[in-house]
């Protein structure tokens, strides 16, 4: 049976309520921002979006994102990242980064 897209919406909104408080793992992407929007008009103040404020995120991303959540006045947590002080990250990184540089 293929549900239509209010019936998702409605079965999405049911699966919040009966979780009485939701943390939403936020990029700022669309997928993630409608599921902090819809948490938001479900459950009020039971609901916040977390952002991971990473280095290797661009600031633009990060500004959009914030923008976002604080024109739905949607409760925000932005949680710094510390991957950069670790060795094995950087070195993969730097790997990925000089594996994708045309030759």
């Amino acid at each position: 049976m293929t549900l239509s897209l209010d019936q998702k919406d409605d079965a999405l909104r049911v699966r919040l309520a009966a979780s009485n408080t939701t943390l939403v793992a936020y990029s700022g992407g669309t997928d993630s921002a409608f599921l902090a929007w819809t948490a938001h008009l479900t459950l009020g103040p039971r609901m916040v979006a977390m952002l991971a404020d990473s280095p290797s995120l661009p600031r633009q991303e990060l500004r959009n994102a914030v923008s976002f959540v604080e024109e739905m006045h949607i409760p925000l947590k932005i949680v710094a990242t510390e991957e950069m002080a670790h060795p094995e990250y950087v070195s993969i990184s730097l790997h990925w980064w000089s594996a994708s540089e045309p030759r």
